[in-house]
């Protein structure tokens, strides 16, 4: 019939799994996830650990980047990401107005006191002389500006019963129940199986006069899957770069030696640049036309204004023969030598780029003399040396979308149905409904796939999107979906 051959011909979509990618776009758009993505792997590069911190601000699920010399976690060197260790601590450098944010509804009265007490920066430098020290002034200013807001993670173990029991119809069922729970066969109860489960604890240490305690306790929403009860992760999500039973090896790191002896030449050639005098005319002072009315200034005026030099023979002291050595030119440039050192510092360069596999091909430096199937083949071998760093990157993306889409499941359990929108590249706005018990009833994975291999689809695609139009065989908007594809 015509009504099965129209669902047929069309791609089954779970309604849970439409709702999840509306929701991964709005949380994308409304959290700013790509421009913090970019700022984690900037930091991956230079301090070999890209960390984000995903949790619930305000009722609404949040995720922001973690300064690495700030952060201290498990590194054992069996871990590929960092939410799978047992620790983790990180320090943050809060004004009162972002305490009262983020801890707002567990502060007290007499706790606001005391952190508006502790908190120098409201007083500024200088306008207290008893304040600070000479040597405290100094200092950073983000020791005065700011309290210090500890945060720690690690995971213990908690112990959980599944008890099994008769429901009122005599059908049984299976619940869980904490430590404290007691087996009661008159209302039904059959057995109860205890088994020991990682859990993730959390304490928020404000350091003040009084040090001030919040959020003390477990991670909230821990146990929602209970196929998964062992998927324990801790809420600092991302990964530390060259971990295997070694010190973390940024890409940075790898170019410090050459940093090094490139400040050193920069610094001999800064140098010979001082020095470096040029050429100098010697000039015979005698022979300027004193008896004509020429005096010095006069003569250098015509000397540099016309193509005319006047000088005397007959002055005392000069003859017919000092008409050849009127004038002599010292060299005293250092061109040579500072050549010398600009080469210097162009190998290093290069062997800087080599050496982690940036070359003038990836930075888009290509020769005219350079042959197409070697600058490709030298892109290739790039992306293979470079492929470690964006790979490993985007695992820690996709681990990062998953927090956040379970934890909105936990901020918006207790919400009312509501209407969620945010605004798309074209300025277009998308709508949709988010059902709670649909999201909360819901478990959903998020998969990577290989970017090279994806781009390379991508630009071959293109290509035949080209001679396709010219042979009138796509149409044209049929191309513009094309290449508006992300994936």
């Amino acid at each position: 019939p015509q009504e099965v051959k129209k669902y047929m011909q069309r791609e089954h979509q779970d309604p849970a799994e439409v709702m999840s990618t509306q929701l991964l776009n709005y949380l994308i758009q409304k959290c700013d996830i790509k421009r913090k993505f970019n700022n984690t792997f900037k930091h991956g590069l230079l301090s070999a650990m890209g960390i984000m911190y995903v949790g619930i601000l305000n009722g609404e699920p949040e995720a922001w980047n973690v300064n690495s010399m700030r952060f201290n976690c498990d590194k054992s060197p069996e871990l590929d990401f960092v939410e799978d260790g047992d620790w983790a601590t990180c320090e943050y450098p809060m004004t009162p107005s972002q305490i009262v944010r983020y801890f707002g509804d567990e502060l007290k009265d007499s706790d606001l006191d005391t952190i508006y007490t502790s908190w120098y920066g409201g007083r500024g430098y200088g306008n207290d002389e008893d304040l600070f020290s000479i040597d405290e002034r100094t200092r950073d200013y983000d020791d005065n500006s700011t309290i210090k807001v500890v945060h720690c993670v690690w995971k213990a173990l908690r112990k959980l019963g599944f008890l099994y029991y008769n429901d009122k119809d005599g059908v049984e069922q299976m619940s869980i129940v904490d430590e404290s729970y007691k087996l009661n066969k008159d209302f039904g109860d059959i057995r109860i199986e205890w088994y020991w489960i990682p859990e993730v604890n959390q304490t928020w240490k404000i350091k003040v006069s009084d040090p001030i305690y919040v959020k003390m306790g477990p991670i909230e929403g821990q146990f929602k899957d209970l196929d998964n009860l062992y998927y324990s992760k801790l809420p600092y999500y991302g990964s530390i770069y060259d971990n295997m039973n070694s010190e973390p090896t940024s890409l940075m790191d790898r170019l410090k030696v050459y940093q090094y002896y490139y400040n050193i030449v920069m610094y001999r050639l800064e140098l010979l640049l001082a020095s470096d005098k040029g050429k100098k005319v010697l000039m015979n002072i005698g022979s300027v036309p004193a008896s004509a009315g020429i005096d010095v200034e006069k003569w250098q005026y015509f000397f540099e204004a016309t193509p005319f030099m006047y000088f005397d023979t007959q002055e005392e002291g000069n003859n017919y023969a000092d008409a050849n050595t009127i004038a002599k030119v010292i060299d005293l440039s250092m061109a040579s030598d500072i050549q010398k050192y600009i080469e210097i510092a162009e190998y290093l360069r290069k062997q800087a780029g080599q050496s982690v596999g940036i070359t003038d091909q990836v930075e888009g430096q290509i020769g005219s003399s350079d042959a197409v199937s070697n600058t490709r083949q030298n892109l290739v071998q790039s992306s293979h040396i470079l492929e470690m760093y964006f790979e490993l990157h985007n695992y820690t993306k996709r681990n990062v979308l998953q927090a956040l889409l379970e934890m909105s499941k936990i901020a918006y359990a207790d919400s009312k149905p509501r209407k969620l929108s945010y605004v798309l590249d074209d300025m277009s706005l998308q709508m949709f409904d988010l059902d709670i018990g649909l999201l909360d009833n819901s478990t959903l994975g998020l998969f990577v796939a290989n970017s090279t291999k994806a781009e390379e689809a991508k630009e071959t695609i293109r290509q035949l999107t080209h001679a396709a139009m010219q042979n009138q065989t796509v149409e044209l908007s049929d191309i513009i979906s094309v290449i508006r594809q992300e994936s």
